[in-house]
């Protein structure tokens, strides 16, 4: 809420902090999908060290991706409830907390 009491209605598209705002969710999600896919290199030391094939290493990648797409769905009901800022927040310091 604003000083005078008013509720924040968004920014306007077109304006200078739509435009941030897009630019900061885009790099927001290539974060995530660099998280995501970073250990892909890993896959041949993966397949030779757990002695399963290469198809069975990269079911790991497959793995991860189904369950980002499930979480979606999950968080697309907790952003409704808590705020699309707050979630985007929340979400994106766990993934950082995690991949650290």
């Amino acid at each position: 809420m604003s000083a005078q009491g008013q509720q924040f209605s968004g920014f306007t598209q077109g304006s200078r902090e739509y435009a941030r705002l897009l630019m900061a969710m885009f790099c927001a999600g290539m974060a995530v999908f660099a998280q995501l896919y970073s250990p892909q290199a890993a896959l041949p030391a993966m397949a030779r060290g757990l002695s399963i094939s290469a198809d069975a290493a990269a079911l790991s990648i497959s793995a991860a991706t189904a369950g980002l797409a499930l979480a979606s769905i999950v968080w697309a009901f907790v952003a409704d409830a808590w705020g699309r800022a707050r979630t985007m927040i929340l979400g994106l310091s766990l993934a950082t907390l995690l991949g650290l």
